[in-house]
């Protein structure tokens, strides 16, 4: 930014304040991801790395590398020292809209212009596929969306110093980082091959660095999640990342509207080549380019968003801007189209009430906080208590090892869980593994296969192995994968199903417990179906 600019400054500060309203709004939009367990994940690794809090006790370090991202882990610690005894999980979201608000900023900065095109540019940045729902689910998508624009917007300058730095801060905070920023750092270097070369390598040997410090500490050069969520065959990878990536590009209107974009900007770039600032422009695309490859690579994620594809439109908003001086008669329309499109998707489906009721609400209380999971709580406690010294095997539980820290776990997703994570499994996975086998082999104390936090349905009061099985009958009382009938006859076998009304949602908790347990969550509240 020129600081000898007045008139520059007010144009970047009223574009960045007019995308910040828009992305806020788009997040407040978003539809929320209901537990928040993944963020709970990374509190709860940031309150090891801490040694422990008032809650927890002393607590060891984490032998597992349960998030993909140790910026956020190192962002989540020093937001649980700065809360104390306050509600770190809705710091954690003000945080979030701050990012958002900062990306805004950025994105009005770099792209150019007057305000009213810097404006346009930048709510393309924030309402980009992946964006919002990245913010949603409070972890590392908005961090590494601002050091990733950064990025960007270095490479087109040809800062290639200023690159090699800002890629540090993406290789912590995403693992797609690791991958674009040799290229990010090559291309900034310009047409000097040897000069590109070193910055290129400066890069690679940071990555390097990355990992072994990644090695020494976990004795792994990869984050345990990547062996949780990856299949054994590349091919079915692959495939799920193909369907990843096009359901995200062609499935949604916003996913259409960046496609559009990046068509008219990559046509330009080729008809136009050797224009002034064309170059730039190719820079981003192939940025872009590298991190849809990428995306299908990695096999997309188990959600139906498209937070993975944030690092995607980022570059191509930025490519677009960068051609506007070259061909705005094609390059404004496409943009507004675009811009069109990505707001259709940002708003609620219903209609625009839903859409302004939802954001009133948001306005007046603002990030949900510990305070809406204070019915799970009660359920925890009264697990925990049952449970003594026995382990609590789950699907989708990851926030049980927040409020119950002294609890022993089995993560059957491998999340969390090293011999989990890889264990052998031929199909594919999505959310992670499904050793419900070494749950009973173990013998656990108890076992919670359900995705929700409650169901209207008691599993005590139905026939077991066809609640666990029968996919006529076992979508009301858990989630996919159902257990196979031979599965579902040990289980039943050796536990039995116990549920408690949850405080909050309406419904029951249900979990299955080993049969010598039952009279301890009978104590507990628990009905409890024994079986002679």
């Amino acid at each position: 930014m020129d600081a000898a600019s007045p008139t520059k400054t007010l144009g970047i500060a009223l574009a960045g304040a007019v995308a910040a309203v828009v992305g806020l709004a788009a997040v407040a939009w978003a539809e929320p991801p209901g537990s928040l367990d993944d963020l709970f994940v990374v509190l709860a690794d940031a309150r090891a790395w801490l040694g422990g809090d008032e809650r927890s006790g002393p607590l060891p370090r984490p032998e597992v590398e349960s998030s993909t991202s140790p910026l956020d882990v190192g962002a989540k610690a020093l937001t649980l020292i700065a809360c104390g005894s306050g509600d770190a999980v809705r710091a954690t979201g003000w945080i979030q809209l701050i990012l958002v608000a900062l990306l805004a900023f950025l994105a009005a900065a770099a792209a150019g212009g007057s305000a009213t095109h810097r404006a346009l540019f930048a709510c393309g940045v924030v309402l980009a596929p992946g964006v919002a729902e990245a913010a949603a689910f409070r972890l590392e998508g908005p961090l590494f969306a601002v050091l990733w624009i950064a990025c960007v917007d270095a490479v087109l300058r040809g800062r290639a110093r200023a690159t090699l730095a800002l890629s540090l801060g993406a290789m912590l905070a995403r693992p797609e980082g690791m991958l674009l920023a040799p290229l990010a750092c090559w291309l900034a270097a310009g047409s000097d091959r040897r000069r590109a070369a070193r910055f290129a390598l400066g890069a690679l040997a940071l990555g390097g660095l990355i990992t072994a410090v990644r090695l020494a500490l976990f004795g792994d050069p990869l984050p345990n999640t990547f062996y949780a969520k990856s299949a054994e065959s590349r091919l079915l990878e692959l495939q799920d990342g193909l369907q990843y990536l096009g359901a995200a590009l062609a499935g949604s209107p916003e996913g259409l509207g960046l496609t559009l974009l990046a068509a008219v900007s990559t046509g330009l770039v080729v008809m136009r080549r050797g224009a002034t600032g064309v170059e730039p422009a190719r820079r981003a695309l192939v940025l872009a380019a590298a991190a849809a490859v990428i995306v299908v690579v990695s096999g997309g994620d188990a959600y139906a968003g498209a937070r993975l594809v944030l690092p995607v439109g980022i570059p191509v908003w930025l490519a677009a801007a960068r051609l506007r001086p070259l061909a705005g008669r094609v390059v404004l329309p496409a943009a507004a189209a675009s811009l069109a499109l990505q707001l259709v998707g940002a708003l609620p489906a219903a209609h625009a009430a839903t859409a302004f009721e939802r954001l009133r609400l948001a306005v007046v209380g603002g990030p949900i906080g510990l305070d809406a999971f204070e019915g799970d709580e009660r359920v925890f406690d009264a697990v925990a208590a049952a449970l003594g010294t026995e382990t609590l095997a789950h699907r989708h539980l990851q926030r049980f090892r927040w409020f119950e820290p002294s609890a022993e776990i089995l993560d059957l997703t491998g999340l969390t869980d090293r011999e989990v994570a890889r264990r052998p499994t031929p199909g594919p996975v999505r959310f992670g593994r499904d050793a419900v086998d070494l749950a009973l082999d173990r013998r656990v104390g108890a076992i919670h296969l359900d995705p929700l936090r409650a169901r209207s349905g008691a599993l005590a009061e139905v026939d077991l192995v066809a609640a666990l099985s029968d996919p006529a009958v076992a979508p009301r009382y858990g989630g996919p994968p159902y257990l196979p009938l031979d599965l579902a006859r040990s289980l039943a076998d050796v536990y039995c199903a116990a549920s408690l009304p949850h405080p909050d949602a309406g419904g029951s908790f249900n979990l299955l417990v080993r049969r010598d347990l039952a009279e301890r969550f009978e104590a507990q509240g628990f009905a409890v179906a024994r079986r002679d």
